[in-house]
């Protein structure tokens, strides 16, 4: 009974916090409700440490081995989850201000959220300059890892047209304010294709 308590609980504890910690998984189902025809996913490019930085793709299977290709993806979701309920945090904080109302709250709930994706992000960073560092990968010193979303919006027929041609790409992480994004260097990408493609517009 003790075993199994643990066994358990462990895995409703994962369950509760949408995180992973093995041998316990929350065991995410891939069976996401569609009610729209936009289909989005979440795609990673790493910034080089170099004097002109540049963009470049990565492949979870060598460069965040050993963690699976599925959990890399999972964990991606959660950081776009959390930087959309940051941004929304932050206006309700900006509103409730605006109007003399306490806003604390709603600042704190601002602050988790960009804690919990600085997390996923800069454990990735952790993980991919740890591996780097001892052979693991020939990939290039990188100084940030950059999370988009890519958006295509498909019709009835699943057109190839539909299909290769994103309508929308948008940096997720980090946030960054208009001005920010206006001087980032390298500049932040506006149409990527492909999820390993060195497609991007950043050099």
């Amino acid at each position: 009974y003790g075993v199994l308590a643990v066994l358990v609980g462990g895995h409703l504890v994962e369950v509760a916090t949408q995180r992973e910690h093995w041998p316990f998984s929350p065991y995410q189902m891939w069976s996401v409700p569609s009610r729209s025809w936009d289909v989005s996913r979440e795609m990673l490019r790493g910034v080089t440490d170099e004097p002109t930085p540049r963009e470049v793709p990565l492949v979870p299977s060598q460069h965040f081995y050993p963690v699976q290709y599925q959990t890399v993806v999972v964990q991606l979701q959660h950081a776009a989850r959390s930087v959309g309920e940051m941004r929304k945090a932050e206006v309700e904080a900006a509103e409730l201000a605006a109007a003399g109302k306490p806003a604390d709250a709603a600042k704190r709930k601002a602050d988790a959220k960009r804690a919990e994706a600085d997390r996923i992000v800069g454990g990735l960073l952790k993980l991919y300059e740890a591996r780097r560092a001892t052979g693991g990968h020939a990939g290039p010193p990188l100084r940030a890892i950059r999370l988009y979303q890519v958006t295509w919006t498909m019709d009835k027929t699943a057109s190839a047209a539909s299909r290769a041609n994103p309508t929308k790409t948008a940096l997720l992480y980090p946030p960054l304010t208009d001005a920010e994004r206006a001087a980032a260097r390298p500049p932040v990408a506006d149409r990527i294709t492909s999820e390993y493609g060195n497609d991007s517009n950043s050099d």
